[in-house]
């Protein structure tokens, strides 16, 4: 199934205009369809070559990466490559490419470079040499480890200037996640796939994975709870594949902020580690990544950045596993888990709470269409942080929009399985009293909310809006 991405077909497929070669790198977290986004696009070309590194592992050298190349070269119609440079491998590829529409896959692009310190530049010279001075090749490069790809292409001198199109793969949206429901979406109820959704995210991998026809609690009990499951290991092969042998550095600061969003300096004293410059580089791999966020709180008179931040878990995945996944590993391998435990849970509640919180944060762009606020409108936008001083009151906003015509929207984001009350307005009417808000702004309180709520608060008049999951997921 192939779902949404059609703002990147369309930068593709501008491309294919052009009366020159193209040089296209794509990055975003493994399973977010790289691969399948460039098979898609390539339907439209009448040749397509496509490579694949080999994952790192004690076995792999710049050898047998060399190897597996030529191998599917020559199962690609381009036998007798045999050499062991990459200049001259890319040299017998770009003459079978020659005027031709074609385009040319590298997938896995780091792995490929991994251990051979001359692939880069080697595929700089084929790219100046030959690919370029056709006008019908695109060559896409795609890699998952984006720091990585950010190191060494895009900020690279080698490869300056040669970068056409560069596109980072997020998550779908709420409106593409409700395709892979196929003809059941309007049988199953909003909180059911807004419980699958805050576990998956909008990752498609994981979205074929789910049944329609069969429950949410049973969905993720067969995904993430038995040992056969999709979800069961894949926080360990990801986390291997991208990180190698750094795997369980990356993991300890994940495990770390598993607890709640967090500064620098609290992070590494909860791991119990001396300020250190190779944790902030491990974070910002991280954060590239697409698996933590780093949220900057800001200055509500001027909009200007405070130097103050958080970092927070905002892949839901990758969230969900180590809150509840790894945690009843033991449990799970010998299959004493059942669904009737799920519920059951410590904090079950929060946890989904805090994944809804999630999910809406990575769609925020739905939020600002129900405001009717387009991007130029906004200063600043995100989780907001007002630290306690003597002069103020500490307060957190979930979500807090900051427009350029001094409008505050807070916004609460609210997910229950029994009745949203009008309890809800005092909670947020105090944080709003203790955020100090500067002279001539409109505070604008706005409810984000799955499940049911009280016909009360809509009489209460005290949101500006009430945006429901249901209206998220059908807009």
């Amino acid at each position: 199934m192939f779902v949404g991405r059609r703002q990147e077909i369309q930068e593709l497929k501008a491309l294919l205009t052009l009366k020159k070669s193209s040089f296209v790198v794509i990055k975003g977290r493994r399973r977010i369809g790289k691969s399948t986004l460039v098979r898609m696009f390539s339907r439209d070309c009448s040749h397509f070559y496509e490579f694949a590194g080999l994952a790192p592992s004690d076995k792999t050298t710049a050898i047998t990466q060399k190897m597996e190349f030529t191998q599917l070269l020559a199962r690609q119609g381009i036998p007798g490559v045999d050499s062991q440079d990459w200049s001259d491998i890319f040299w017998h590829l770009a003459q079978v490419v020659k005027k031709k529409r074609t385009v040319i896959f590298l997938d896995e692009i780091s792995w490929m470079a991994d251990k051979d310190e001359t692939f880069l530049a080697k595929l700089k010279n084929a790219w100046d040499l030959y690919f370029s001075r056709e006008d019908k090749i695109i060559l896409i490069v795609c890699g998952s480890i984006s720091s990585w790809i950010d190191k060494n292409l895009l900020s690279h001198s080698g490869f300056l200037g040669r970068v056409d199109l560069e596109l980072t793969l997020k998550e779908l949206s709420l409106t593409d996640c409700q395709q892979f429901f196929q003809s059941r979406k309007t049988q199953l109820s909003t909180l059911d796939k807004i419980s699958l959704l805050s576990v998956t995210g909008g990752v498609p991998r994981y979205l074929e994975d789910i049944r329609p026809n069969d429950t949410a609690e049973n969905n993720l009990l067969r995904m993430c709870f038995k040992s056969s499951g999709l979800l069961f290991n894949e926080f360990d092969k990801i986390f291997h594949d991208l990180f190698d042998k750094r795997a369980p550095l990356y993991k300890k600061i994940l495990s770390s902020l598993i607890k709640g969003p967090q500064s620098l300096q609290t992070l590494l004293d909860d791991m119990h580690i001396n300020k250190s410059g190779i944790y902030s580089d491990y974070l910002n791999d991280l954060v590239t990544a697409g698996f933590v966020s780093r949220d900057y709180t800001w200055n509500l008179n001027n909009g200007a950045l405070r130097n103050l931040s958080r970092y927070r878990i905002r892949d839901n995945y990758v969230r969900f596993y180590l809150k509840y996944i790894e945690p009843h590993k033991q449990q799970i391998i010998k299959g004493d888990f059942a669904a009737s435990l799920l519920a059951k849970l410590p904090q079950w509640s929060t946890i989904m709470g805090l994944q809804f919180e999630n999910l809406i944060l990575a769609n925020r762009q739905h939020i600002f269409k129900y405001l009717s606020l387009v991007p130029e409108d906004i200063l600043n936008d995100g989780p907001f942080y007002q630290t306690k001083t003597k002069l103020q009151e500490g307060c957190q906003i979930d979500f807090l929009i900051h427009t350029k015509s001094r409008n505050l929207f807070v916004c609460e984001i609210k997910r229950s399985s029994t009745m949203i009350t009008k309890s809800i307005v005092d909670e947020v009417a105090k944080k709003i009293k203790l955020l100090k808000i500067p002279r001539f702004f409109s505070v604008r309180p706005v409810l984000i909310f799955c499940g049911q709520i009280d016909p009360e608060l809509y009489e209460l008049d005290f949101f500006d809006k009430i945006i429901s999951a249901d209206d998220l997921l059908n807009n």
